[in-house]
């Protein structure tokens, strides 16, 4: 063996930086695994009873439309009556019809601008309050819901193409995860594929990140602006 020939046991040791990285790789994997696990463990879990816990009745405001009104379908297919709080009232009534009739669960309509909260003509609606004026001491549950895109009115299927499309469920779809998350956790994100994009999103550096949401919200843009101008073609022919 040659002087310049070393045993691999030899090799000088790893650089600082490289076994922090290593460390800090571990770590984040470390993580992702745990609450890949306890979102797992959660699907498998029965869901709550939500009228056992939270009482028979309600409120879903604006459920006329998108996200709103499947979830509103969604607690009324689970047996929930529902206080349905929106501006239109033509609106209102057809989706009140559709909840009764489909699911039998009993509906109450009621037409208002929650902008006006905290005004003169909203002073029906109970002033916003604080922990210690609350009437309740406990049973209460806050819950923020956090997903990525979902096909509604405002993110069309067409718009989303490329690699996002796989990642974006419908809103029937988001609804039920969404009522099944109800009561686990201050924060959630329902569905799968939004826990995901949630993983990978800090990896992202933040310029990457906006430029990736900066691109599919143009892209959502031009394909409603080409859907409009058909609209318009069709309807003035000529």
């Amino acid at each position: 063996m040659t002087s310049s020939q070393h045993w691999p046991w030899h090799q000088p040791p790893a650089p600082a930086w490289f076994l922090t990285l290593v460390l800090l790789g571990a770590v984040y994997s470390a993580v992702i695994s745990i609450c890949g696990l306890a979102y797992v463990l959660l699907c498998l879990r029965r869901p709550k009873d939500l009228c056992h816990r939270y009482g028979p009745w309600a409120v879903v405001t604006g459920p006329t439309s998108g996200i709103r009104r499947s979830m509103a379908m969604e607690l009324g297919g689970r047996g929930i009556n529902l206080v349905l709080l929106d501006l239109n009232a033509a609106n209102l009534h057809e989706i009140s019809d559709l909840i009764s009739s489909r699911h039998g669960a009993k509906t109450r309509t009621v037409v208002f601008d929650l902008s006006l909260i905290g005004t003169a003509q909203g002073t029906l609606l109970s002033s916003p309050g604080a922990p210690t004026l609350s009437t309740e001491a406990k049973g209460i549950d806050v819950q923020c819901q956090a997903p990525f895109f979902v096909t509604t009115g405002m993110v069309s299927r067409s718009s989303l193409t490329g690699w996002i499309a796989p990642f974006v469920p419908t809103a029937d779809a988001y609804a039920r995860a969404a009522a099944r998350w109800i009561g686990y956790g201050p924060l959630s994100s329902p569905t799968a594929a939004h826990q995901l994009l949630w993983c990978l999103a800090p990896i992202l550096p933040d310029a990457a990140f906006d430029w990736i949401l900066l691109h599919a919200h143009q892209r959502q843009r031009a394909t409603i602006q080409k859907i409009k101008a058909a609209r318009v073609a069709s309807a003035y022919p000529g």
